[in-house]
């Protein structure tokens, strides 16, 4: 906190004038570092941790491990089945193996491939057509 442009503060005890994004507002943390992204991800007992600064995500893995058992994977490359590719422009993001197990439990693997399986000018109405007999196949 900083004090106002002109302000002398009459005592050492009564110091500064308060800032309403200090507190209660989502861009509050940017009071205190605006240079520096941690994002931790929390998924059950699974964790990912980024950002831009590699010294404040080893300190958050430093105090994660004094607090949890963790154990550092390294770089992403899978996560809920998501595979994670980098790439100079960014990250590939694909779904590549869960899809492949998939059409391996329903014996789908060698199947030819249908570009467009449904008429793209059919219009679905939420009323219309019977029901499905056994909605958790789908």
């Amino acid at each position: 906190m900083k004090f106002s442009f002109g302000f002398t503060p009459p005592s050492s005890t009564r110091v500064c004038k308060l800032k309403k994004s200090l507190y209660g507002l989502r861009q509050a943390s940017r009071q205190w570092s605006d240079s520096s992204i941690s994002i931790v991800v929390v998924y059950v007992d699974d964790i990912l941790l980024t950002g831009n600064n590699l010294e404040e995500i080893n300190a958050l893995k430093v105090f994660l491990h004094q607090e949890f058992r963790i154990k550092d994977l390294g770089n992403l490359h899978y996560f809920l089945g998501m595979e994670v590719l980098r790439e100079p422009e960014g990250l590939i993001l694909t779904q590549r193996k869960f899809t492949l197990d998939l059409l391996l439990e329903f014996d789908c693997l060698h199947k030819p491939s249908v570009s467009c399986p449904l008429d793209p000018t059919i219009k679905l109405l939420a009323k219309s057509g019977a029901p499905i007999k056994d909605p958790t196949l789908y």
